[in-house]
């Protein structure tokens, strides 16, 4: 059976991939597409707009596009949403209808239907976001790295820099963390160590990426590494508790159900004590229904941009 139109595609922009997804006008998928990183908080614009164009050329090579929705870290923010809505603008057929929302958005319409609810982002970045039954929105975090996005794998590592910098200079005591981290970036000494994660410009993913040797130091005892996981644990969970009581009318959510809150993003998987502590601080109100939040965030982009067709913004 042949798929009909119009067709939208859906894009999740996240720092290190971006997804595509090609969608009938019955929401079915089509075709997928990725690419390196989408994020124009961490990635320089031209990158960005690269990357993006390896994913919609592979999509649009297939169908006629009516519209397109990316939800991006950082689009939030008018001045980064206004620079993707411009290099889309670029990228795709004049008439193409344009949407652009933050990362929060495509998540939590991936992860559950009902209103209120809320996610928990933690992957590179993180964020608290919640939506309510009459479709207002509020969110806590989301700071970018510069700030610090508490919780997130970003964070996470760039506290196991700093302590693995320490035990090189003789600060503090070395541990399993700090040799994990030295070794793993072949560094002697701090300013091997510095310039190993400022090389090639990709200084926010290499840090990242320090996170699982967090999570495995902090298995094994390192006291860095149990107060590194602790500190962003807790205060990824003050941002999340502050979105939850927010959402809440009584004690419960507006509908009188559980408020669904979903954790995402890849710094749970890398950290899973992470997930137990900001699952803990939200599961302390009996009415929070919280678990793992698993979805197609690029599919329930396409879905509102889908909406876009149906509106008329075509």
């Amino acid at each position: 059976m042949t798929a009909s139109g119009p067709f939208a595609i859906g894009i999740d922009a996240g720092a290190t991939h971006t997804n595509g997804v090609l969608v009938a006008a019955d929401g079915a998928q089509v075709a997928r597409a990725s690419a390196g990183g989408g994020n124009i908080l961490a990635l320089s614009e031209p990158l960005v707009e690269s990357n993006l164009q390896r994913v919609l050329s592979d999509l649009t090579a297939h169908e006629n596009v009516a519209a397109v929705c990316i939800g991006a870290a950082g689009a939030g923010r008018p001045e980064q949403a206004d620079a993707l809505r411009r290099v889309l603008s670029q990228l795709m057929p004049s008439g193409t209808a344009v949407r652009v929302v933050h990362d929060g958005c495509i998540a939590l319409r991936a992860f559950s239907s009902a209103r209120p609810a809320m996610i928990v982002i933690a992957g590179t970045g993180s964020l608290a976001y919640g939506e309510r039954a009459d479709g207002t929105s509020l969110r806590a975090g989301g700071y970018g790295a510069l700030i610090g996005d508490a919780g997130s794998s970003f964070a996470i590592g760039a506290a196991a820099a700093l302590a693995t910098a320490q035990a090189l200079d003789g600060v503090i005591t070395s541990g399993e963390l700090s040799a994990a981290v030295a070794s793993s970036l072949g560094a002697a000494d701090a300013s091997e160590l510095s310039g190993s994660l400022l090389a090639n410009g990709d200084a926010i993913a290499r840090i990242a990426a320090l996170a699982p040797l967090v999570a495995r130091a902090d298995a094994l005892g390192d006291i860095a590494a149990r107060a590194i996981v602790d500190e962003q644990g807790a205060r990824l969970s003050a941002l999340a508790a502050q979105v939850a009581r927010s959402l809440r009318d009584g004690g419960r959510g507006e509908s009188g159900d559980p408020l669904p809150i979903g954790l995402w993003g890849g710094a749970f998987d890398a950290v899973p004590r992470l997930a137990t502590i900001v699952a803990n601080v939200l599961s302390a109100d009996p009415t929070a229904d919280v678990r793992r939040a698993r979805g197609d965030a690029a599919r329930a982009a396409a879905l509102l941009a889908l909406e876009l067709v149906a509106e008329g913004a075509v």
